[in-house]
């Protein structure tokens, strides 16, 4: 039984060892200003090329917009994101967020809006800054409104997006 517990305060210590190592080695800063362009592609804030803006504090701007051809249909969308970022990190973003897009094709105008939470993760390295990054935002709920009929609907949206953050 003492060897037992022997092994047991070993393996706590040295586990307790290792995890306050791996705190030491990642630091956690603030991230400050920056810049990101890239492609978001959602049901809520728009699709194509994207433009974000991340003020000093803790706030993000984020618009969209493109236009798609196939065939003989022409479709379009324009959107704005703004984002409060709860994380503050370095290394990771997670986010609260609000969403309005405007779409059209087929001749019809549809406005979506939503209220989400969502994630920005680096592609390469341990930081977002002077990086490819990637990210999820999943809206809850979401409006979905056409101009053009009386449809309208609440659901879950989706956004994924790819920037280079400068």
């Amino acid at each position: 039984m003492k060897r037992l517990g022997l092994l047991f305060v070993l393996s706590f210590s040295s586990l307790l060892s290792c995890s306050t190592d791996s705190l030491e080695t990642i630091e956690r800063k603030p991230i400050g200003e920056y810049n990101a362009v890239g492609i978001n592609v959602s049901t809520t804030s728009g699709l194509g090329l994207s433009y974000r803006y991340h003020n000093p504090g803790i706030t993000l701007i984020q618009v969209a917009g493109g236009i798609v051809s196939t065939g003989g249909n022409v479709g379009s969308s324009v959107g704005i994101e703004y984002q409060l970022d709860l994380s503050r990190r370095n290394d990771l973003r997670y986010y609260i967020c609000a969403a309005a897009g405007l779409y059209h094709s087929h001749g019809a105008s549809d406005i979506n809006a939503g209220i989400g939470v969502g994630f920005d993760y680096p592609l390469f390295g341990k930081e977002l800054l002077e990086n490819m990054s990637t990210g999820l935002t999943i809206f809850y709920p979401a409006y979905y409104s056409s101009r053009d009929s009386s449809r309208h609907s609440i659901f879950f949206g989706v956004s994924l997006n790819f920037f280079y953050n400068f």
